[in-house]
């Protein structure tokens, strides 16, 4: 199976409501432009911008339950991969450099 991605959302304030986007825009070393971890103000990077920048979950994490994406509080919705395995690697998603952490 192919790895995709199935969604973003971006949340502007901890505990805001999940905002789904068809695209968004990245900054190096910030994440994605609008979210709150793009501005040091999520829930465990408060005070720390740069640090937990973009957030993932697995689509699969959601397969027979009445668990939405959004719930996540995820930035991107991926399917095809677990997202635990990219821990200490590096990976692209569309033209952005990632690495799990």
């Amino acid at each position: 199976m192919q790895a995709t991605l199935k969604a973003i959302f971006l949340a502007r304030t901890k505990g805001g409501p999940m905002i789904m986007k068809s695209k968004v825009q990245t900054r190096t070393a910030q994440g994605l432009v609008g979210d709150r971890y793009a501005r040091g103000k999520g829930s465990w990077n408060e005070g720390w911008p740069g640090k937990r920048q973009v957030t993932l979950i697995s689509s699969e994490s959601f397969e027979g339950t009445n668990f939405l994406p959004g719930h996540s509080r995820r930035n991107l919705v991926t399917s095809g991969v677990e997202v635990n395995s990219l821990i200490g690697k590096y990976f692209t998603i569309g033209n952005v450099l990632f690495r799990g952490v």
